[in-house]
């Protein structure tokens, strides 16, 4: 049998060393600020500084340590089933923009390591979304006639290299794997230079915008002409979250936001979630009541606290109420973090933000 190390930590990063860039201070004059410093913000940055245009990319945390860093490492344009429902919802000719959009995608990356002679193990691969039943077949039938309409390069095939038998899949040709934080630590070391820098542990509380962009961050401000919000999830719209991400497709010239009734279905889940958060952990009001290596939901004192022992028996203890939109947290002991199923944030079991869209910690609650 195989022992697991027991490490809660993503392979990507756990196998190249760490990197230190400086936090922001005081005041900044830039062309472009991003805000996040996963693959978006860094081929942002990247592609503008080649343009000629002065950056300053603006990490919370680490480079390439959040959501990217945690990635699959697949470079794909099949995400599952996708192409079917969006021709349906949104036409062909915005289906076709999609698919195109992440074709271009493969191709940066794969432009990004010829060009620049990255070693990040990028390969060739094909990539396949399956289906074990026959019941599930017509769905995979139906994603590659899709495909095809829109011109990606899609077959239907019914074996796989998985250890098991599938009904059918559609494979799409071409598609590509890569080592993803060997690949961004190349992008962010070119990053700073001639006018343009890379920070680190500066949190980004605010964009004001006037005749420039103004980004207000927890060390200062940066003053930019434009802001690309590069982070997993907008940390700045908070008003029907959910409806707004569903805007139909790159449509820049459309003035209301598109709202499907799956959309506003979502945003009141989160609601009914909300309100069901506040009566977790009532039942347990103790710390003697959480075991080593266990995670739990408090009440003390007539708040929610979200508890955590580890195995020497040193209790964490932090507020259970989310800083994005005061949902309450829930532990995930396979990662050791509390995580928020309202809009996806998440923090490490000591209460310090690990993904957004939240951008404070939780609090801190004497134990």
């Amino acid at each position: 049998m195989t022992n697991l190390s027991g490490k809660h930590v993503s392979f990507w990063i756990d196998s190249t060393p760490a990197n230190t860039y400086p936090s922001f201070e005081n005041r900044l004059l830039v062309d472009v600020a991003i805000i996040g410093g996963g693959i978006v913000g860094l081929t942002a940055a990247t592609l503008l500084k080649r343009a000629g245009k002065t950056v300053a990319v603006i990490e919370s945390r680490q480079v390439a340590a959040g959501v990217s860093g945690h990635t699959t490492a697949k470079v794909t344009a099949l995400h599952q089933l996708i192409y079917a429902d969006l021709i349906k919802q949104i036409g062909k000719q915005k289906a076709k923009l999609y698919a195109e959009s992440n074709l271009a995608g493969i191709e940066q990356v794969a432009s990004f390591v010829a060009e620049e002679q990255i070693d990040c193990d990028f390969s060739r691969q094909s990539s396949y979304t399956f289906a074990e039943p026959e019941s599930e077949l017509d769905k995979i039938q139906d994603e590659v006639k899709a495909a095809l309409k829109l011109g990606l390069p899609a077959t239907f095939v019914t074996e796989t290299s998985l250890p098991f038998a599938i009904a059918g899949a559609i494979k799409l040709e071409n598609q590509a794997q890569f080592h993803v934080r060997k690949y961004l630590l190349h992008l962010a070391k070119n990053i700073t230079g001639d006018g343009s820098h890379l920070f680190e542990n500066t949190t980004v509380e605010k964009v004001d915008e006037g005749d420039s962009c103004y980004v207000v961050t927890d060390k200062g401000i940066v003053t930019a002409q434009d802001v690309i919000v590069a982070t997993n999830l907008p940390i700045l719209n908070q008003g029907l979250f959910f409806a707004k991400t569903y805007a139909e497709l790159y449509d820049s010239l459309r003035a209301t936001p598109f709202v499907t009734v799956e959309s506003v279905k979502q945003e009141a889940d989160v609601v009914t979630r909300w309100i069901g958060d506040r009566f977790k952990g009532l039942l347990s009001s103790s710390f003697t009541e959480v075991a080593k290596g266990e995670g739990k939901l408090l009440t003390i004192d007539n708040e929610k606290v979200a508890a955590y022992r580890d195995e020497q028996g040193t209790v964490h203890a932090v507020s259970a109420t989310c800083t994005h939109l005061a949902c309450i947290v829930s532990w995930n002991n396979a990662e050791k973090s509390w995580d928020c199923a309202c809009h996806g944030a998440r923090f490490s079991c000591d209460g310090k933000v690990i993904q957004d869209p939240a951008v404070k910690d939780l609090e801190q609650v004497v134990s």
